[in-house]
């Protein structure tokens, strides 16, 4: 039977409205590219990645890691005091304990701090932090951020005087707990002139420098930002996004001190992050040069302006880094509620007759929204099938795989599926209207829950949510409602304006947070979809689907997972019980072990990585290592215990391990108090950096008697300087975070 010709009609709107997709798509997937670097013949005051970049590489010499307390830390802030005197400032150490304001830990840090003064003592601080993870050469996370200030302050200088002190503060131990941001804020003098933080972060190696947060009193620095920023990108859902994730930035550090403060990244390609592959090679000039045509800007308003203000947070969402969509955060409820209910105030006032004529009855309403649900619940159960079922072909899942498009044709196939074999085939039994009220209503209702769960996040829907009311109620309104025409323009609009919110968001939930958290890539795709359905898709649009998601599953299945640019993450620990006299491998690893690692490894076990952690991790045996002992001293009066830990050896990091049972009810490292409400089973007090000072624990429990603990010393090497285990991992896997490390622990008595 020929299709009909309201059906081919409709059939060509859904292409046409793929198309419009499409276009808007690929403009948001232009508008997350970082501008292109500025050569060092600019003018003075102007920033220059270039110019950035050549620092960097003095700063990071040979690119050797250079955590908290390492000899290769020390010679990067040489370099980095280097650098401030040759700009004519006067850059001071402050050498001191900082303790985290969340755990019992602390570490030995050493904070570079300088200022360009001004004419009153007024501060704008600017923060990146200069150590590195154990195995990162730290070109991005956080070199990035340090030469972004450098070069940002050398502009300020070559544009004249300021009438607000700049301060610039390069911290320590950012990776190991915020320590350096720590010590900043509760010690140094020059704290309590600050009102205002900017905080340079870099993530992954490459993208947009993202506005990624502000405080609640913060909005007035997103609002300068606004006025000043050539090319910004910014989209409030982060904030919402990054509050509900384990990371953090030292930015938090100034949230929780109470300073009115943003917060800028970039993260795409995350496989970088924490890896040896955070190298300078990797890291695109585009983004520093993004860095500073965010920092400088600002940094140029805020110098000469009273910094006393402070504004609460709005919404905002910026398009082609050119124009942003803002209000006030407290709009987002009544805008949710009036896109809901002006469509529905409309259709009261339309006579009984039209309504009978547009299907606008109760019944044809309510089926409208059924169908919106239906294709939604739809979508998200086959991506989720489909992603389960790609996973036991591939044997797991892969957070970034050497080659992304067999998932992602999974997920646009199960999408586009699920509105062609669900949605066409009720869809057909309604019209227009009820099925764009349907699908709007239940949009508008899931905006009308952000609003209130996730106000800074609501946007996302909004700004097609209420164009989308307008556009109905002007067409039910109207003597045109019933042609064709208008109504797929309406919704052709309509969606076109929902594509560039979700497909932006798909595309920097990918590239930011990968497969791992596949649902933050394809509910956004699956809302889009729910939009498409007014448009009625025919049967074209479903074969296309299905072979797309075909392709996919068998593509998952043939294609190489990683390659050495997007290696698999996998981490040594070598774990001496010295009581025991036993060593062991420690496999951490993001994925099932490679073969080889198997292979060289031998049996198997499963363990917790340390007796004090939880969770099991594969374990070979390893042939014992001498280490030796460091000294301690241990005194005890009544319930207070003091320990005094000396080393022997090059330790990063010595941690003295109390069960949450013995009754610890108050702690100090190095004279500072510790908070242990966070604690679980086992209480880790850490010292990160000991020095040839050591480490003095002092600890009070509720109650006297022995207790019995575990202490441990760990270095970020590996005693073998080359292990067979080391081989086997090969250039399609690299250590991450804490990496590879050596951990040696005995039982000992308090």
């Amino acid at each position: 039977m020929n299709p009909s010709p309201g059906a081919r009609a409709s059939e060509r709107s859904a292409w046409l409205a793929l198309l419009a997709v499409a276009v808007v798509g690929v403009l948001g997937w232009l508008s997350m590219h970082p501008p292109a670097p500025v050569s060092a013949a600019a003018p003075a005051t102007e920033f220059s990645a270039e110019r950035a970049i050549v620092v960097l590489r003095r700063l990071l010499g040979d690119e050797t890691p250079h955590p908290v307390g390492s000899a290769a830390n020390r010679a990067v802030r040489d370099r980095l005091v280097d650098v401030l005197e040759e700009l004519g400032l006067e850059p001071q150490v402050q050498r001191t304990v900082g303790c985290s304001g969340s755990g019992p830990l602390c570490a030995r840090v050493e904070n570079v701090i300088a200022a360009i003064p001004g004419q009153r003592d007024d501060t704008v601080m600017l923060m990146a932090h200069y150590d590195s993870v154990p195995h990162a050469p730290g070109a991005a996370d956080d070199g990035s951020g340090v030469v972004a200030l450098l070069e940002t302050a050398r502009a300020l200088l070559a544009d004249g005087p300021t009438k607000n002190r700049i301060l610039l503060v390069f911290t320590d131990a950012e990776e190991v707990g915020l320590l350096g941001a720590e010590a900043f804020f509760a010690e140094h003098p020059l704290a309590a002139q600050v009102k205002a933080v900017i905080n340079m972060e870099g993530s992954g190696s490459r993208g947009p420098s993202l506005l990624l947060r502000a405080t609640s009193d913060g909005g007035r620095l997103v609002r300068l930002f606004k006025e000043a920023a050539p090319a910004p990108v910014a989209l409030s859902v982060a904030q919402e996004i990054f509050a509900r994730m384990p990371n953090d930035t030292d930015f938090s550090v100034a949230e929780r001190a109470g300073f009115p403060a943003i917060d800028f990244s970039f993260a795409y390609e995350f496989n970088h992050y924490h890896t040896p592959l955070d190298t300078i090679a990797n890291l695109d000039p585009g983004s520093v040069q993004h860095h500073g045509e965010n920092l400088l800007p600002l940094v140029k308003l805020l110098r000469d302006m009273s910094l006393e203000e402070t504004a609460p947070a709005f919404s905002y969402l910026t398009v082609q880094q050119k124009f942003w969509l803002s209000w006030p955060a407290t709009w987002n409820l009544p805008l949710a509620l009036a896109a809901l209910l002006l469509p529905l105030l409309v259709i009261a006032r339309v006579s009984q007759a039209d309504r009978a004529a547009l299907g606008l009855s109760l019944p044809r309403l309510l089926a409208g929204l059924g169908i919106a649900g239906a294709v939604l619940l739809l979508a998200l159960l086959l991506c989720f099938g489909l992603l389960w079922l790609a996973d036991q072909i591939a044997g797991t899942r892969v957070n970034f795989p050497a080659n992304p498009w067999p998932w992602r044709l999974l997920v646009y196939g199960a999408c586009g599926l699920s509105l062609g074999a669900l949605g066409w085939w009720l869809a057909a039994r309604l019209s227009f209207w009820p099925l764009f009220l349907g699908a709007w209503t239940l949009l508008g209702l899931f905006a009308l829950t952000l609003a209130v769960a996730a106000p800074l996040a609501a946007n996302l829907l909004l700004v097609a949510g209420v164009p989308a009311a307008v556009l109905a109620t002007v067409g039910l309104s109207g003597r045109w409602r019933a042609a064709g025409r208008l109504q797929s323009g309406i919704a052709i609009v309509a969606l076109a304006l929902l594509a560039y919110s979700m497909l932006t968001l798909s595309f920097a939930n990918e590239e930011t947070q990968g497969w791992r958290l596949a649902p933050a890539i394809f509910a956004a795709l699956a809302l889009l979809v729910v939009a498409l359905i007014p448009l009625r898709p025919g049967r074209g649009f479903v074969v296309i689907a299905a072979v797309a998601l075909l392709a996919g599953l068998v593509w998952s299945g043939v294609t190489d997972l990683y390659s050495p640019q997007r290696p698999q993450h996998v981490s040594l620990h070598y774990v001496l019980d010295r009581d025991n006299e036993r060593a062991q491998w420690a496999v951490v690893a993001s994925n099932p072990l490679p073969k080889p690692v198997r292979r060289a490894g031998g049996k198997i076990t499963l363990a917790p990585a340390r007796p004090w952690t939880i969770g099991d991790v594969p374990h070979f045996d390893a042939p014992v290592v001498e280490i030796a002992p460091s000294e301690m001293l241990i005194e005890r009066d009544g319930n207070q215990v003091k320990l005094q830990y000396r080393r022997r050896a090059a330790e990063a990091y010595v941690l003295l391990v109390v069960p949450k049972s013995a009754g610890l009810s108050g702690a100090k490292i190095e004279g500072r108090a510790l908070n242990l409400e966070n604690s679980g089973e086992n209480i880790v007090l850490a010292l990160f950096a000991p020095g040839d000072a050591g480490a003095t624990f002092e600890l009070t429990f509720d109650r006297d008697g022995p207790v019995s603990a575990w202490l441990a010393d760990g270095s970020n090497q590996l005693p073998l300087p080359v292990h067979n285990l080391v081989k086997a991992r090969g250039e399609l896997a690299v250590p991450q975070h804490r990496g590879d490390q050596r951990v040696a622990y005995r039982v000992i008595t308090l």
